[in-house]
Order: structure tokens, then sequence, then C-alpha cells
């Protein structure tokens, strides 16, 4: 290639960089407007707001507890099983 058209390439090489950078950058932004005027309409010191986070809240607890609770019970029952299966093996163990 001859310098003259290194050259020219080179300059719209960049062109299109800057280009493509600045619609990045408009891009981001307008993203960003969106994102600050969404939070904006939200009212947090509505009571309504706070009444469903507490229901939320609740109801999740309330998941929580059930799961753990149902996770409690099965390690009893495994347990349970367990000392069975021990006090066989040690009354297995007396007979001759």
């Amino acid at each position: 290639m001859k310098p003259a058209e290194d050259a020219e390439l080179t300059a719209a090489a960049t062109k299109i960089q800057a280009s493509f950078r600045g619609h990045q950058v408009r891009k981001r932004q307008k993203a960003e407007r969106t994102m600050a005027s969404a939070t904006d309409d939200i009212d947090l010191t509505d009571p309504e707001l706070s009444a469903a986070a507490t229901k939320i809240q609740a109801t999740f607890r309330g998941h929580r507890v059930r799961k753990d609770e149902v996770i409690q019970k099965r390690e009893q029952e495994l347990n349970d099983q367990m000392e069975k299966l021990h006090t066989d093996v040690s009354a297995g163990e007396d007979e001759p």
C-alpha cells in the first residue's frame, strides 16, 4: 500500500471508532437517565410500599422457617435410623 492509502485508511478507521464510541456513550447515558427517572418515581415514604415490603419479608421468613423445619425433621429421622442401626449392630454382637 502507498503511504497516502495508509493515511486514508487510518483516518477512516479513526472516524469509525470515534463514531462508535460516541454511540456507546449516548446509549449508556440514556440507560442511566432511564434508571434514574424510574428510581425517582418510587416514593419511599408511601405506607403501601412499607406494608408491601413487610408482607414480602414475612412471607419469606415463613418460607424459611418451614424449610428449616423440614430439614430438621429429616435430620432427626436420619439420626433415629442411625441410632436404631447402631443398637441392632450392638445387640447382634452379643449373640454367639
